[in-house]
């Protein structure tokens, strides 16, 4: 299923807006798979994951034109990521290390905000934490870790 599927409405339209948390969520997800070696990635995935990150988001024409906004929240998230990692490889800290690596869900708020302003921002927030949680909850991502 498509992040969009779950978050078209939150963008009131917007269909790069769309395109861009769609294809940056899928190419999150399959870095994510390498990096855990928790599921098998194949060639094709990784090539689709490296071109809509190469390609096709800089060429997007709502992450062009919120570049300066969206980009140092993509980095953030990353870094955030690149920390959640470690406190899993310590196994310690999981519940700093379960928010860490959801942040990038921040950037979903973000894109509302860009296009809804900020009330429509914080009833999204509330919505994304409520929905988007729900399939991954601290006590799976601790049960996810132990496998």
């Amino acid at each position: 299923m498509a992040i969009s599927d779950l978050t078209r409405g939150y963008f009131n339209g917007n269909e790069a807006a769309v395109a861009f948390i769609d294809d940056f969520f899928a190419t999150c997800h399959i870095w994510d798979d390498l990096i855990d070696k928790d599921k098998p990635t194949t060639d094709t995935e990784i090539n689709q994951a490296f071109f809509k990150a190469f390609i096709v988001i800089p060429r997007n024409p709502f992450y062009q034109a919120n570049f300066g906004t969206l980009n140092p929240l993509m980095e953030h998230a990353f870094v955030n990521w690149f920390a959640a990692n470690k406190l899993e490889q310590s196994k310690e800290n999981l519940d700093i290390a379960y928010e860490l690596r959801n942040t990038y869900l921040n950037l979903i708020v973000t894109c509302a905000g860009i296009i809804g302003g900020i009330d429509w921002a914080a009833s999204v927030a509330i919505d994304v934490q409520k929905n988007l949680h729900k399939n991954d909850s601290f006590e799976d991502y601790v049960a996810k870790l132990k496998e």
